[in-house]
C-alpha cells in the first residue's frame, strides 16, 4: 500500500527553458576577435587621422592662395604706384617745359620788333631778361627825357599787358640808366 504521501507539484517547472550547456570559447578564439577589435580601431583612427590631415591641408591650402592672391594684389598695387609716380614726374617735367615753351614763344621777334619801333634814338640797349612772361629791359641813354618816353610809348601801344618803370638813376655827365618790365599778354605777344 501506499501511503498516502504528499508530493508538491511545481506548475511554473514546465514553463521554465531547459538549462542549456555553456560552451568553452577557445583563448585562440578570444585573441583573434581581440585583435580584430584593435585593428578596427587603430584603422578607423587611422582613417579618422587621415580625413582631418586632408581637411587640414585643404585649409592650409586655401590660406596659401589667399596669401599669395594678397601678395600679387600688394605687387600690382605697388607697380601701379610706381606707375603714378612716374606719371606725376612726367607730367611736373611736361608742365615745366610748357611753362619755358609759353615764355619763349611770347618772347619773339615780333616783341622785339615792336620795342625798337617805339625806342627813342637817344636809348641804348644794354640786356634784356625774360622771366616767365616778365621781359625786363635794361637800358641807358644821355639825358633824362627819354625813359619817360619810352615807357609811355610801351605802355599806350597797347601791346603789353602792364609796363613797370620804377625810374632812373644817374648823373649828366655818366648818363642815366634805367630799367623798364613789361609783362607779355597770355598765350604769346600781341599782335
Amino acid at each position: 500500500m501506499k501511503k498516502n504521501m504528499k508530493t508538491t507539484v511545481n506548475m511554473f517547472q514546465n514553463m521554465k527553458a531547459a538549462p542549456t550547456a555553456a560552451k568553452a570559447v577557445s583563448s585562440g578564439f578570444v585573441l583573434v576577435l581581440v585583435f580584430i577589435v584593435l585593428a578596427v580601431c587603430v584603422g578607423g583612427g587611422y582613417f579618422l587621422t587621415a580625413a582631418r590631415g586632408a581637411s587640414l591641408d585643404r585649409k592650409i591650402g586655401d590660406a596659401d592662395r589667399y596669401i599669395a592672391d594678397y601678395a600679387a594684389e600688394i605687387q600690382e598695387t605697388n607697380g601701379l604706384q610706381a606707375q603714378i609716380t612716374g606719371y606725376t614726374r612726367y607730367n611736373e617735367a611736361a608742365e615745366a617745359a610748357r611753362t619755358a615753351l609759353v615764355a619763349f614763344a611770347q618772347y619773339n621777334s615780333d616783341v622785339y620788333d615792336h620795342i625798337l619801333s617805339v625806342k627813342p634814338d637817344r636809348v641804348t640797349f644794354t640786356g634784356l631778361a625774360l622771366s616767365g612772361t616778365t621781359l625786363t629791359i635794361e637800358c641807358k641813354t644821355s639825358d633824362n627825357l627819354p625813359p619817360a618816353d619810352f615807357v609811355q610809348a610801351l605802355d599806350q601801344s597797347g601791346y603789353f599787358r602792364s609796363v613797370g618803370y620804377p625810374g632812373f638813376h644817374g648823373t649828366p655827365e655818366e648818363g642815366y640808366v634805367f630799367s623798364v618790365t613789361c609783362v607779355l599778354p597770355e598765350g604769346g605777344a600781341a599782335e
